[in-house]
This record gives structure tokens, sequence and C-alpha cells, in this order.
């Protein structure tokens, strides 16, 4: 017997058909256009399925993953699609069928790490004559004198002004510690000569704990925190440092930033901590930089800045949190280990996470120059980084400041600000914040990424960002991440729906208010994400098994008759029940607040929401269309194309509903948005009292189901597969007339006909 899936419930339980409790095939369309066949369970089975092991069967019968997914029956006509899904319903969804989708590749599961680094390679380092001064959080005066490779220098005219050579590595450091200086006032920095306008927010770490959550979630909506004073003992640059983050000679990925070329991927090697600490003693040596060390143990703490961390406590036992598979500990928690003069130009943290970084040490101590972007003129406009034109717009190169007007629009420019880190001193960053590093000296930092409630908005265009220019703009991916968002869509459903968070719990200050339109945006936003979930993951433009290569013929006809893909089936069932939640939190809300416009006109929440789903579904084509042009040839997200896109839009709305929020028709060429950043500031809040039906778990699962969903479970049957109903028709296709509509047919009550139910084995 089968025992590797024995105690997983996110793995496929494996049932020959009968013994499931199934209905029959409607033999009455004999061409065999429309599906029938789905599998009928028990709605509280359905919850286990996400929580706890499926029941042992008898038999475990592996489906064919390269079974012939097409037989000689008559193409299905684009009508019939709308359909079969309605008449799939949802209640199938979360049944425990058999699923050939979640199969591990046959090859290329374990291979050797060659050593491809090379430190004995002599690469001459051209030093500034120029020493900068930054400082630290309370002024702290720091000299920094620069040093890049000298072979990197590219000779090549500047297309803008033939007479001009493209800037050295050097130079362009030195470029961007000229542009930081500008903010100062003087000598001194504009965070000790005038905090009030600054970015950073500075806290001896024994004030910073005396901060409730929500102030310090306020303070977050504007600045970033840093905290001083913390009683630290530095840890040298030495094998015993080294050793405590990585074993020493096991192989890792290494920057080797000696390496000419824009293609950063050329530079990255394998190598190991003992390379980089001899490499740190020679005087010559290269300048590496090694990011990529998980300490998950150490980022399982509470913190006043981390709503995802509160959720995590909070919601434990919910029918979707599955320990094991809640979150990648490793990517939220982590260690760095940089060598003398590393520097990393402009980035954004990936998935919309935000960060908390602090100094262990290094030599004299380590040191970090932490370089932000911020609007020009203001504290913080949370806008102005979802513009579509951030990192696609004239004028800006990742390794340039890039603080010119955007487009000739003196308003939308940023300026940069820094700061240096030193061992005792952390620094809380918001999410989607363009930054640049710098290390002076080697230096080892720990790390760990987060999501915080007052922040979503933010979240949510670095999710974007990473989906359209992720492999542009950012240096690595962590989609597991996205289970946190599941988590505080619970925190938040438990503490406005259900109202089951206590008061006293840690968890509560981090559930949003109601009592202010960006308390109520945060919220919105929140579930906007839930809602878009499936369409702004990045493993949905991926065919099953295919991730890392060219998807064959059969993936290829999985992927697009079917909708599956690269998602867990356990992370696509949570998916759902987020979505669920999000809608009916909306419904909450409406039921308990409104907003009111400057000029007086009152609008109702689903309003709002209707209208921010589709600016941020407008914006996405927007700018994936804009990072596709030949201007640009951004590419994001493997195989994700703006057609792919619009496919998963148009299978977004659940059949059922009465409700649809998002209209694919509205979304296309010629409706441009130019922003993903909604303008809630325009609106004032006030609370109204009307009663709300209570709900269930269930009733979550059946308005989160999308037809993109209802179309995965169909395709979860191998027989269903097998009797393919739409031959060289894709379901998700162009949509016809009506297609997406409100239909009351469908909502609610169910008016087929009853159906006959098959005998199940009864041993």
């Amino acid at each position: 017997m089968d025992h590797a899936n024995d105690g997983d419930p996110s793995a496929p339980s494996h049932h020959t058909e009968d013994e499931m409790d199934v209905d029959p095939v409607d033999d009455s369309d004999s061409d065999g256009r429309a599906l029938r066949s789905v599998a009928k369970v028990d709605y509280a089975a359905m919850l286990g399925g996400l929580s706890s092991p499926p029941k042992k069967r008898k038999t475990h019968v592996q489906p064919d993953v390269n079974a012939d997914f097409t037989i000689p029956a008559a193409e299905v006509a684009t009508e019939e699609v709308s359909e079969t899904l309605e008449d799939a319903r949802i209640e199938p969804f979360l049944s425990s069928v058999p699923c050939a989708y979640d199969t591990l590749p046959a090859c290329g599961l374990f291979e050797d790490k060659l050593t491809t680094l090379d430190i004995d390679e002599i690469r001459e380092v051209e030093r500034s004559e120029e020493t900068f001064t930054f400082h630290g959080p309370h002024g702290e005066p720091y000299d920094i004198t620069p040093g890049q490779h000298t072979n990197l220098r590219d000779t090549t005219p500047n297309d803008a002004n033939p007479h001009d050579l493209v800037l050295s590595p050097l130079q362009k450091v030195q470029a961007f510690f000229a542009s930081a200086k500008k903010s100062y006032v003087g000598d001194t920095p504009l965070h000790v000569a005038r905090p009030q306008e600054s970015v950073f927010a500075i806290f001896s770490q024994s004030d910073f704990d005396k901060l409730p959550p929500a102030h310090v979630q306020d303070i977050l909506r504007k600045q970033h925190i840093v905290t001083t004073d913390e009683s630290i003992t530095p840890l040298g640059f030495d094998r015993a440092a080294l050793r405590a983050v990585h074993p020493l000679n096991a192989p890792v990925t290494v920057q080797d930033l000696s390496i000419p070329g824009d293609d950063f991927n050329v530079r990255l090697k394998e190598g190991t901590l003992a390379q980089v600490l001899q490499n740190s003693h020679n005087p010559n040596g290269k300048i590496l930089n090694a990011l990529q060390f998980p300490k998950p143990m150490d980022g399982l703490f509470r913190a006043p800045y981390s709503s995802s961390s509160a959720a995590l406590d909070e919601t434990v036992g919910a029918p979707d949190f599955k320990p094991e598979m809640a979150f990648d500990a490793g990517s939220l928690s982590w260690r760095i280990v940089g060598g003398k003069n590393a520097v990393h130009f402009w980035h954004i943290d990936c998935d919309g996470l935000g960060t908390m970084v602090q100094v262990l040490g290094g030599s004299n101590g380590g040191a970090k120059l932490w370089i932000v972007a911020r609007p020009k003129g203001k504290l913080y406009d949370c806008g102005l980084f979802g513009s579509l034109q951030t990192f696609l717009r004239e004028g800006f190169e990742l390794d340039d400041p890039s603080d010119g007007p955007w487009a000739g629009a003196d308003d939308m420019r940023w300026e940069l600000e820094a700061i240096v880190l030193r061992p005792g001193s952390t620094l809380i960053m918001r999410p989607n914040t363009p930054h640049a590093v710098y290390t002076p000296v080697p230096t080892i930092c720990h790390g760990v990424h987060f999501y915080a409630t007052s922040t979503m908005q933010d979240t949510l265009f670095g999710i974007v960002h990473t989906l359209v220019a992720g492999t542009y703009i950012t240096n690595t991916q962590h989609i597991t991440a996205r289970r946190l968002i599941h988590r505080l869509v619970d925190l938040y459903h438990r503490g406005i729906v259900e109202r089951t968070v206590d008061e006293e719990s840690p968890a509560y200050a981090h559930i949003p208010s109601l009592q202010t339109p960006a308390s109520a945006m945060d919220l919105i936003t929140t579930c906007v994400l839930a809602i878009l979930g499936n369409v702004l993951d990045t493993r949905t433009y991926l065919a099953p098994g295919a991730s890392t290569a060219e998807p064959t013929e059969a993936q290829t006809q999985i992927y697009m008759q079917w909708d599956a893909n690269e998602i867990h089936t356990f992370d696509r069932k949570a998916h759902v029940l987020a979505r669920g939640k999000a809608y009916s939190i909306i419904r909450e809300m409406n039921s308990r607040v409104e907003f009111v416009t400057k000029d007086g006109v009152v609008m109702d929440v689903e309003s709002i929401v209707r209208a921010y789903l589709l600016q941020v579904c407008q914006a996405v084509m927007q700018y994936k269309e804009l990072a596709e042009s030949k201007e640009y040839e951004v590419m994001g997200a493997s195989n994700c194309t703006k057609q792919l896109i619009m496919r998963q839009l148009r299978g977004l709305n659940n059949p059922q509903s009465s409700f649809q929020y998002i209209q694919v028709g509205d979304i296309g060429p010629g409706l441009a948005q130019t922003t993903l950043a909604f303008p809630f500031v325009n609106l004032t809040i006030r609370h109204i009292s009307n009663a709300k039906a209570p709900e269930k778990v269930i009733d979550y699962m059946r308005s989160g189901v999308s037809r993109a969903d209802a179309l995965f479970h169909l395709g979860c049957n191998p027989k269903n597969r097998k009797d393919n109903p739409w031959k060289g028709i894709d379901p998700l296709g162009e949509k016809r007339e009506g297609d997406n509509e409100a239909s009351d047919e469908h909502d609610g009550e169910d008016n087929r006909p009853p159906r006959k139910r098959r005998k199940t084995r009864s041993s």
C-alpha cells in the first residue's frame, strides 16, 4: 500500500471512481459536449480536506498525468462553456478527488552543486579620491571611501549624448552618494536636522518597546522606523561568525560583482563562505555579496510592526492553516554576508513584503549604508510608488539615482535619504520602497520580512511590480509568503465579521478599526488582494510541473483546458477560502460604514470595491502592455503575458453569484490607467447600522469559488479530462455576450432537476 501521502492533508488522495459518492454522467448529451459528472461531498468533509488527513481507502490509484485528454467528440461551442461551469456548481471543489497536478518532476530533484566562484582571479579595484561622510540615527559620522572594480567600465557612447561615456561602476556609486547628500541640511542629515520632515522615524529601543502596536502601525503609514541603542555584542567577520550563518564549506550562491555586463544573473556563482572569508583578507580581492541564508527559527517572533506574525498566532487551527504549509519560514528570516564595497542598486523587496534588517557585526563592527527613495517635498505619498512609471519611464536606470522629474512632471519625482546602520541599530522598512545598499566593510546582517496592516496598499503595489517587472526590479521571490495574506484575511474576518478576537489579544491592534478612511482602505485593499489571489500569483502562469522548463504539449493542454498550474492544490483551496472571506468582510463593511466624497456624494463599500478592483485590473493590464513593449522589454513572472492575465480575469467571477465585482468587458485596450493607487484621501467615512445575515464557513466557500476554480475541479477528475467536452476550445477564452453578468437564476437556489446517485461501495 502506498503510504506516501498518509497524514498529509495537502496531498491528493487517490480514490477509484467507485469509492466516491458521485453523480452519474448525463448520457442525454450523446456527443459528450457537456460535463455532468462531478463529485458530491459532505461540506464537513470538504473543510477537513484542508486541515486533516483524508480517510484511508482500500486502494490508491495514481492518475496518469500523461493520459490522452482528448476524445473524438464534436467540438463544444463556446456558449456551452459558461453553462457547463455553472452546472458544475461549487460544492465539489474541496472534495478529496484525485489530482494529477501535484506531481514531482521525474528528474532534476537532486543535483550536485559545483563550485564556480573563482577568487584567485585578480580584478583591480578603483578607489574614490573623495571620502563621503554619512551619519547614523543620532548623527554619528561615518566616513566611506567607495571602491569598485575598474574593468566594468562601459566605453559605449551614451545614446542621449554620443560624446559622453557611460559612467563606470565607481562613478555610479559616487552619483548615488552625491544625490543622497542633497537631502542634507548643510552638513547634517535630514533625520537629525528636521526629523519631522524625514522619512526615517528614530527611536531608542527602550522607547520603541513602550509604543502600542497601533501607534507603530500609524508611523509605518508614512515613515520607516529605525531603533537604536540595542545592547548586542557585535560579531566579527571570522570563521566562528560565518559558521553561525552557514556551514563554511557548504555551497551557497554568491554575487561576483567583478563580472561585467547588465545581466546580473551571470554574476551569480556557486561558492562557499570559506571562499568569501579568504577573499576578504586579500586587499585586491573581489567584491562579493551573499544574500540567501534562510534562518527560519529566527523569524518566529512577535513584533508591533508585523501584522502577519500576529495573524499567524491568532489563526492557529483555521481550516486552511496547515502549519507546515502556512509559510516558508526560511524566506521570511535570513542572514546576509556582504563583502567590502558590495553594492546593490535600485530594487524593491519582493512580493510586497516589508523588511526588518539589523547589523550583527563584521570587520570593525560592520556597517550598511541604506539609501531610500521618497517622494520629493512630501513626507510620504502612498501613490507615487504605485505609479506605472515608477520603474518604466524615461530617465530611470537601476544604477542611476534617477531623481529627475517623471515625464517632465516636476510634482512627480523622488529624492534620496540615507542612513548608516551599525550594530545596535535596526531598520524597519515599509514595503515597495525603492532602495539601494552599500557595504563599506565586510558585514553580517539579520533580516525579517513581514506584512503590516497599515501598509497593505504598498503591499499591493509591490505584488503587482513583482508580477509584471519582478526580474527587473527585484532579485528573488517568496511566493509562499502570500499565505500570510490568507492569515491576515482570516484575522480580519474573525475580528470584524465573527467578532471573536479578544480586545486584550496582541492581534487585536492589527485589525483595521474602520474609524478612518485609511483604516477602511487597509481592509479593502487586503480583500482586493484576496479576490485577485490567483491572478497575482506568479505560479498561475506556469503549466503544472513546468516551473523550470518549457512545458510539454500535454502540460500545456492541461493548463489551457483545465486551468491547472503550478499552484499546489492546498494553496488553491486556501485562495478560495480567503476570497470567500474577503467577500464576507466586504458585505459586513457594507452594512456598517459608507463613504462620502468631498462633493457630498454617498458611496457604499461595494461601490468602492468595484471601482478599486476595476482600477487595479486596468492598471495591471496597462502595466503589462507597457512592460512588454519594445521600448522596455521588461520581463516579469515566467510565462506571464497580458493575454494570460486577461484569461485569468475572465475566470475570476463566480458564475453563481448575483453580485459580480468585475465586468471583464470594462477591462481592455484604450482604458488607460497610470497608477495602482486609489484616491481614498478624498473620502470621509461615516457609520451606519444595517442588519447582515449570519454566515457559515461553507458560505465563504460558495462565494469564493471562481469560474477558473470550477474548471480546475472538473479537470481534477481523470475521466473528465479523458472525455474532454471542449476539445480545441479555451473555456476561459473570449467571453460571449452576457458572460460574467449577474444572474439570479444561479444565486442561492439550485434549479437543476434532481439527479440519481450512484451507489457507493460499502466497504
